[in-house]
C-alpha cells in the first residue's frame, strides 16, 4: 500500500519529467485510469497534487485516535462528532477547513466571484504566513508529514475532547 508521502514526489517527478516516474505504481495506476491518455493524466496528476499537498499538512490525516471509544480508530477524526458549527459535524472537518477559518465550500466550478475569493484567502495566509520562497523550493514530504503528525498529536483533539 502507498502513501501520499510517497505519491507526492512519483507526480512531481512526472509533471517535472525527471527520473523514471513511469516506472512509477502511481504513473500506471493514473494513466490506466486515464486510458492511457498522457494529457488527460497529467491533469489528472496536478489535481491529486494539490489535494495531497494540502492533505500533507493536515494534522488529522497522520492521526487515529484510539481509545475505548473508538477500538478502531476515529478515521482521523472522521468519526469524532462536533456540535454542529457552520455545518461542519465532525473533527476532520473542523481541521479542513482551518479550525473554522475557511468554513464555506466553495461553489464549483469557479466563477468570477469564486476565484476572486480563493485570491483573496490566498492573500490573506500569505500576509499572515510571509514564507520565503526558499522554504517552499525544496521539499521533504517525509517530514511535512512528521510535522502534521507531532502538531496533531500535541492539540489536535484539545478543546473537542
Amino acid at each position: 500500500m502507498h502513501n501520499i508521502t510517497e505519491h507526492i514526489p512519483d507526480i512531481v517527478n512526472w509533471l517535472s519529467n525527471k527520473g523514471n516516474y513511469k516506472e512509477s505504481d502511481t504513473y500506471s495506476t493514473i494513466m490506466s485510469n486515464n486510458y492511457n491518455n498522457e494529457t488527460r493524466a497529467k491533469s489528472y496528476a496536478l489535481r491529486l497534487l494539490i489535494h495531497y499537498l494540502g492533505d500533507v499538512h493536515q494534522p488529522m490525516h497522520a492521526l487515529s485516535r484510539v481509545n475505548p471509544q473508538f477500538p478502531a480508530g476515529d478515521r482521523g477524526g472522521n468519526d469524532f462528532p462536533l456540535k454542529n458549527h457552520y455545518s461542519i459535524a465532525e473533527l476532520h472537518a473542523a481541521w479542513d477547513s482551518v479550525l473554522y477559518e475557511f468554513h464555506v465550500n466553495d461553489k464549483l466550478p469557479y466563477d468570477e466571484l469564486g476565484w476572486n475569493n480563493l485570491e483573496a484567502s490566498v492573500s490573506k495566509l500569505k500576509a499572515r504566513y510571509n514564507l520565503d520562497p526558499a522554504q517552499y523550493k525544496t521539499y521533504n514530504v517525509k517530514q511535512w508529514s512528521q510535522d502534521a503528525f507531532e502538531v496533531g498529536s500535541k492539540n489536535a483533539y484539545d478543546g473537542p475532547v
